[in-house]
């Protein structure tokens, strides 16, 4: 979901879902530092910082830069937030403040207990009908792109297109 976000210019999707999605690398960093130091979590923000300072001239990206919140707002199609009431890395207030950069169309859902990688797994049916909805009703806004699509990737796939029946 992040990298949808950070790429360069905005993705050309039709619909966006994403999942246990950080607003900021540090965040993300503080958020799995605390976690993983267990009883140390307090040296969290001191050593995200340095983490991310280290890691950031090493490989020349700037922290400014890894921060989906500023880029969500350009996401240029619908965008669906989920997040897990119990995840530990990216807690729920940090998901509703992505969200809330959104532009619309956009849907937010936290699902209860889950944490940060289990969201189908922990309420398969229900995410099956809701994440299945949304894209339902974004994609089939857009079946001319979806058409386009589709022919153009079947000679890279070996396919011939089919005529519309219609």
């Amino acid at each position: 979901g992040a990298a949808a976000l950070l790429g360069p210019g905005p993705l050309r999707a039709d619909a966006f879902v994403l999942e246990s999605v950080y607003p900021t690398i540090r965040e993300a960093v503080e958020g799995r530092l605390g976690v993983w130091l267990g009883p140390f979590g307090w040296l969290n923000r001191w050593a995200a910082s340095l983490l991310i300072r280290g890691v950031g001239a090493q490989i020349g990206v700037a922290e400014t830069a890894l921060r989906p919140i500023d880029h969500i707002a350009d996401a240029g199609a619908p965008v669906f937030v989920l997040s897990g009431t119990r995840d530990s890395y990216t807690p729920i207030a940090e998901a509703r403040a992505l969200f809330a950069q959104a532009r619309g169309p956009k849907e937010f859902w936290a699902v209860r207990g889950a944490a940060h990688e289990d969201l189908y797994a922990f309420a398969g049916e229900a995410y099956e009908q809701r994440v299945g909805a949304f894209l339902a009703t974004y994609l089939r806004a857009a079946p001319h792109r979806v058409a386009a699509a589709s022919e153009a990737m079947a000679p890279s796939c070996g396919g011939a297109t089919r005529p519309d029946p219609a």
